[in-house]
């Protein structure tokens, strides 16, 4: 096997999530940006669009924790999962040991 393999799977898949948090912040931007200007053109007093900005901005910080904050998949949380030992592994996948201790 090719000795790089990993290391460009890795990558891979970190460019991967960081595109696809990108799009969904883009369409978090022109899709609030309308409800807002349907707001503005209607008057209709209470500002409704806080419901779509504030939810779908904690989805977008869900995700960007996932994308961006918790860094890249590694060798070993892949071998972890394949052998089913999902106790290394914590809340959201984070891990709360040092890598490689025991315990």
């Amino acid at each position: 096997m090719n000795p790089h393999y990993d290391s460009y799977l890795q990558t891979a898949t970190q460019l991967q999530r960081w595109r696809d948090f990108q799009a969904h912040v883009g369409a978090y931007l022109v899709i609030n940006t309308v409800f807002v200007l349907i707001w503005a053109r209607h008057r209709r007093g209470f500002f409704w669009p806080a419901y779509p900005l504030v939810g779908w901005g904690l989805g977008l910080s869900f995700q960007h924790f996932s994308a961006v904050l918790r860094g890249q998949i590694t060798d070993q949380d892949v071998r972890s999962k394949l052998h089913g030992d999902n106790a290394a592994l914590g809340l959201f996948g984070v891990r709360f040991s040092a890598p490689g201790s025991l315990y």
